[in-house]
């Protein structure tokens, strides 16, 4: 079920023209060791619009930047941010993070996705999705409504394609999510 809905967000992606950036795909070892298998063995890490999924980098398991989803994991951890069955794997961007927790596995190996408070899991905690596939299905089709809405932001002809998406956009597309959460 998660895989189909990974696989559908991926074919969503490219049907619509949205580049996808990976780092450098993950080893049958290096799977062993970290959850949601099917991106990592596709892209390593994936980015797209303004979602950045922490994965397996090029530099490898020791690389200490935050998208690095060992060193992540091991940072909240001794922060004690995240429980020990947690692993975080992208920013919200204003303060929550999210997680999968692996203390709640389903039938199908899956680990729900949650939000995670800035204060930590203790001060609060949501439950977005059932698993990574569902929940990276979810920010595709919020991508691609914001997309369809149109805006400077997603301007493919723009001289400047490097440019983040102003402030205005990212305080509405912000607005919005919230009341996923209400």
């Amino acid at each position: 079920m998660s895989l189909s809905d990974y696989r559908f967000a991926i074919e969503n992606l490219r049907e619509n023209g949205i580049d996808i950036l990976g780092t450098k795909s993950a080893t049958e070892n290096d799977l062993k060791q970290i959850s949601y298998k099917k991106m990592l063995s596709e892209y390593g890490a994936l980015e797209f619009d303004t979602i950045e999924i922490y994965g397996w980098l090029s530099q490898g398991i020791d690389a200490k930047f935050i998208t690095n989803v060992v060193h992540a994991t091991e940072r909240e951890r001794a922060d004690g941010r995240i429980s020990d069955t947690m692993i975080p794997f992208l920013t919200a961007g204003y303060g929550p993070f999210y997680v999968m927790d692996c203390a709640e596995m389903n039938a199908d190996g899956e680990a729900p996705v949650y939000e995670v408070s800035a204060g930590g899991y203790t001060k609060g905690k949501d439950k977005l999705a059932d698993s990574f596939g569902e929940f990276l299905r979810n920010e595709v089709r919020r991508t691609l409504e914001a997309r369809a809405q149109g805006g400077s932001e997603f301007d493919d002809d723009d001289d400047d394609e490097d440019s983040p998406p102003s402030r205005e956009f990212i305080s509405e597309y912000w607005k919005d999510r919230a009341r996923d959460f209400e």
